[in-house]
């Protein structure tokens, strides 16, 4: 895997041109790595998962490697084989093995926390059967996930199926793979959508931290993806093969384990003019995200925050001037050479 946290990355390379300290994002990955090495050690010494049709697959800040003090454990257990009964409680055990060494359970959406399926995930792309569910593991599955343990061949073997899926379906011959894009924009949306679902289905009820996060992690996400379908068309061109299918794919294949702050430095590098400013100003605010992700008394206000307080706490608006800054740092990143024609063509129609 790719990440921001390795002493030969892209971020380094920006936080030490601009002589940044970017203290909070630098031990959010630090904790990340020590919590998964403390989930590798429990599924060695718990359950087992039996054989390589199954793999434990964590999404969220322990795969973005961005853990802080109150994040919890979204996970699954992936299945690319044949329906067993046991697969059932090798889940429970997985799940009472968490709660037993503290880590907090995922949020009550039901994506995370249960077993997923090859089949739903590869062949139900679109259409009436493509649940918000379904779209959210696909795509997440992509952009933010890690397998642990010694079994990831069924990891592989989906992830690879996914993105083959995109690319046999895509009509285009642009070297943007747009059904990947239009996808990952979509999904997107249904997380614009669905804050408002939540709001009205909660009773307002953690308000505030959904909001910040969509401000901050989620469109992190959303513009990673977004640059790994503009980097594959440039990959691809690069290659100069006759046939793009093969270039994008293994490009795909190689970034698509990129932690996204990576993806975002990688592309800031990238630009003809003024990256390192660029990015600069884009892992700044993130930076202080996460330090108030990681302030416990600062989160818990987020958390207990409906709408109808926001404008009376300081703690939003912190968090809304961060996002402010945000935005607007990653606004001039898509809006830059190389990436402005590609964003005005593809990102908006």
């Amino acid at each position: 895997m790719k990440s921001h946290f390795d002493e030969s990355s892209k971020f380094r390379e920006i936080m030490n041109k601009t002589r940044a300290d970017w203290a909070n994002i630098l031990g959010a990955a630090k904790a990340a790595r020590e919590n998964r090495e403390k989930l590798n050690s429990m599924l060695q010494n718990g359950e087992p998962l039996g054989n390589e049709d199954l793999s434990f697959v964590v999404f969220g800040s322990l795969a973005r490697e961005e853990w802080t003090s109150g994040s919890d454990v979204d996970w699954t257990l992936l299945i690319d084989g044949e329906a067993n009964p046991q697969h059932l409680k090798i889940a429970q055990a997985i799940n009472e093995k968490l709660e037993e060494v503290n880590f907090r359970e995922p949020g009550r959406t039901g994506v995370f926390g249960n077993l997923s399926f090859s089949h739903e995930i590869i062949h139900q792309i679109g259409g009436q059967s493509d649940t918000n569910r379904n779209t959210t593991q696909r795509i997440l599955l992509l952009l933010e996930s890690v397998p642990l343990g010694d079994h990831v061949q069924a990891f592989d073997r989906v992830t690879s199926g996914v993105l083959s899926r995109y690319l046999e379906e895509d009509p285009s011959s642009s070297k943007v793979p747009r059904f990947l894009l239009n996808d990952i924009i979509r999904f997107w949306r249904t997380v614009a959508v669905d804050f408002a679902s939540k709001q009205r289905e909660r009773a307002g009820k953690g308000w505030g931290l959904r909001n910040a996060k969509l401000r901050m992690s989620r469109k992190l996400i959303f513009t990673a993806g977004m640059l790994l379908c503009f980097n594959s068309k440039r990959s691809a061109e690069a290659d100069g093969s006759e046939s793009t299918d093969g270039p994008i794919l293994k490009y795909l294949q190689n970034n698509f384990q990129t932690t996204p702050l990576e993806v975002v430095a990688d592309a800031c590098t990238d630009l003809d003019d003024g990256g390192a400013e660029i990015g600069n100003k884009i892992f700044s605010q993130y930076d202080l995200f996460l330090k108030v992700m990681n302030d416990p008394e600062k989160r818990g206000k987020l958390e207990s925050l409906r709408s109808d307080g926001s404008k009376n706490c300081p703690v939003f608006d912190e968090v809304r001037a961060i996002g402010n800054g945000f935005q607007e740092g990653l606004i001039a990143l898509l809006f830059s050479d190389p990436f402005a024609e590609l964003t005005k063509e593809y990102g908006v129609f």
